[in-house]
């Protein structure tokens, strides 16, 4: 069951990052769509089939408790799921929407939460069915980039995103981190950023107003080891042990890959730009992989 949903809120931004959200959640989705008022919200509904409806409170135009009233008092709409995403707390508008069967969630939330309270509100759609999409997708790149888009979201705080735009996909190189690693399998990690990231990406995570070109490519080195160091415990197991050697900086787009066929890729977009991270392992690896999906 592929879920066709709608995000409501008057922030081009929060509507980003609900729909950004949805994708690292997990759940069976179709179609995203969105509108930035109640009334807009009330349209899209008229013209396409939805399934769930993700709605802010105080907007222009029309606010959600009235896009919610109007839904509940049409007899086509009135059983259909909604869930409010604000930032107020509870108070007795909200309450009496709860006691009616309409979800709620705090900002700032996580994939997690959303995920946890859409399957409470959606009809037919369990845990169960939830694990058999994620499985589905479970594989190295899967993987990957769940690893990877953790710590660009929780060190880099920067919000990743699968879908890229054009600036993006045309973004110029700027520098790769990479990591070897030995263990069970061996191999190297690489994370490539293009697009003017660097800079951004150190101050973020050095909590600096300014970072000096070291101090860039030293985070840089930081991103690639806890990639690393997260992702191949998800491959081999908790109980694996793994020596992830010092990371190395490529300033160089053709050393970067050393035209090496990668075990699997990712790519992110960020802000403007955007990170492809490689994950290469030699080739007795390849059993071991095998071993462990089957």
């Amino acid at each position: 069951m592929a879920l066709n949903i709608l995000v409501v809120d008057d922030s081009s931004v929060m509507r980003s990052i609900i729909t950004k959200t949805l994708h690292l959640s997990n759940l069976p989705l179709g179609e995203i769509y969105e509108a930035s008022n109640g009334q807009e919200g009330l349209e899209m509904i008229d013209k396409n089939w939805i399934d769930l409806v993700l709605a802010d409170i105080n907007m222009p135009v029309m606010d959600g408790l009235e896009m919610i009233d109007r839904l509940k008092q049409n007899s086509e709409t009135a059983d259909l799921s909604v869930i409010i995403i604000t930032a107020k707390s509870i108070d007795k508008d909200i309450e009496m929407l709860i006691k009616k069967g309409t979800g709620y969630i705090h900002k700032p939330f996580t994939p997690e939460t959303l995920r946890e309270t859409v399957i409470s509100m959606i009809g037919g759609l369990d845990e169960q069915q939830v694990g058999d999409e994620v499985s589905k997708g479970d594989n190295l790149e899967k993987k990957l980039y769940k690893a990877v888009a953790l710590v660009f979201e929780e060190l880099c705080l920067m919000l990743p995103s699968s879908e890229l735009g054009e600036c993006q996909q045309n973004a110029r190189f700027e520098a790769a981190g990479s990591v070897g690693f030995q263990g069970p399998f061996s191999g190297r990690l690489v994370v490539t950023i293009c697009g003017g990231l660097l800079a951004t990406m150190a101050t973020n995570i050095k909590g600096k107003e300014s970072t000096s070109k070291k101090e860039q490519f030293d985070a840089l080195g930081e991103v690639a080891n806890v990639i690393c160091g997260n992702l191949l415990p998800t491959l081999a197991g908790s109980e694996k042990i793994f020596n992830i050697g010092a990371p190395e900086i490529i300033e160089n787009v053709e050393s970067s890959v050393n035209n090496a066929e990668s075990k699997a890729m990712v790519r992110l977009g960020l802000e403007k730009g955007r990170a492809d991270v490689l994950l290469f392992v030699d080739n007795d690896a390849t059993s071991y992989f095998k071993e462990r999906q089957e």
